[in-house]
């Protein structure tokens, strides 16, 4: 359950995060916890700020650090804050950071980017990895 803190911007809530999994068609990890301390704002939107500590199938550690953006029409917004379904078309969620991975080089401080979901189960995120562009020296 959130603990809820009075907030000069709104209501700030600190939200434990007890599981989930993050996965790509090569790897997936599972979320051992984290915390969300969301903003909610008197609109009825959500700043988040997440953060994630995970395990790998490789058993690596991996820590997954966002921020986010919930906004929409105000009606559906107090829905999703009382647990009950809503469209899609009437919200969006974003969000944006880095994963953290020393075991594996290749996903190592990757920023990630995405879109998501709140059904009343929980978020939802379709998350991608930004490619990595390299300039040579001197260019």
């Amino acid at each position: 359950m959130a603990e809820r803190h009075p907030d000069r911007d709104g209501e700030r809530l600190l939200v434990p995060v007890t599981g989930g999994e993050l996965s790509t068609a090569s790897w997936r990890a599972v979320v051992l916890g984290g915390v969300d301390r969301a903003l909610r704002r008197p609109d009825g939107s959500m700043r988040l700020d997440v953060t994630l500590e995970l395990r790998g199938d490789d058993a690596a550690a991996m820590t997954l650090r966002y921020h986010g953006i919930r906004v929409g029409d105000p009606a559906a917004l107090r829905a999703l804050e009382d647990g009950a379904p809503v469209s899609t078309g009437a919200y969006t969620l974003h969000v944006a950071g880095v994963l953290e991975h020393a075991g594996a080089p290749d996903l190592d401080a990757r920023v990630v980017v995405g879109t998501g979901t709140r059904p009343p189960g929980g978020p939802v995120y379709d998350l991608h990895l930004l490619d990595r562009h390299v300039r040579p020296a001197g260019r």
